[in-house]
C-alpha cells in the first residue's frame, strides 16, 4: 500500500532531493560580496570551483533512487533493502558536498566568513527519513510475518 507511514517518510526524502538543487547550501562572504552557492547547474556557482557535477549527478541518482524505492511498495523486504541503500546513497552524497566545500576553504585566502544555509542540511534530514523508512518498513514486515503465523 502506498499510504503507509514509510512512503510519506520516502516523499520526504524525494522532496529534500528535489529542493537540494535549488537552495543554496553555503554562503561565502568575501570582499568582493557574498556569494552563495547552490547545486543546480547554470544557478550562481562558487566561481573557482566551477560547476559541482559529481554533488549533482549524486543528487540526481538519489532523486531518481527514491522514486524507484517508492514504487517497490508491493516488495516489503526489497524495499527495506533498497531503503538502506538510499541512506547509504545520501550519505556519500553528504560526504561528497562537504569534501567539495572543505577541498575549496584553502584557495579562498579572501574568505571573510562561511556559512551553512538551510540547503547542507537536506542531506542530513535525508538520511534520517530514509532511516525512518526503513525502520517502518521492518515494522510493517515483522507485523504481516507474524498475522501469517497466526493462521
Amino acid at each position: 500500500m502506498i499510504q503507509r507511514i514509510q512512503s510519506f517518510f520516502l516523499a520526504m526524502v524525494l522532496t529534500l532531493g528535489i529542493a537540494s538543487l535549488f537552495v543554496p547550501f553555503v554562503r561565502y562572504d568575501l570582499p568582493g560580496g557574498p556569494i552563495n552557492v547552490d547545486l543546480m547547474p547554470g544557478a550562481t556557482l562558487h566561481p573557482l570551483s566551477g560547476i559541482y557535477l559529481l554533488p549533482v549527478f549524486l543528487n540526481i541518482v538519489s532523486i531518481l533512487f527514491t522514486v524507484y524505492v517508492i514504487l517497490n511498495y508491493k516488495k516489503r523486504v526489497f524495499q527495506m533493502k533498497l531503503a538502506n541503500l538510499l541512506m547509504a546513497l545520501n550519505t556519500i552524497l553528504l560526504g561528497v558536498l562537504l569534501l567539495f566545500d572543505f577541498v575549496e576553504l584553502p584557495v579562498t585566502t579572501e574568505l571573510l566568513q562561511k556559512k551553512y544555509l538551510l540547503g547542507a542540511f537536506f542531506p542530513i534530514f535525508s538520511i534520517i527519513f530514509s532511516f525512518l523508512a526503513s525502520y517502518f518498513i521492518r515494522k510493517d514486515e515483522n507485523l504481516v510475518r507474524s498475522a501469517d503465523r497466526l493462521r
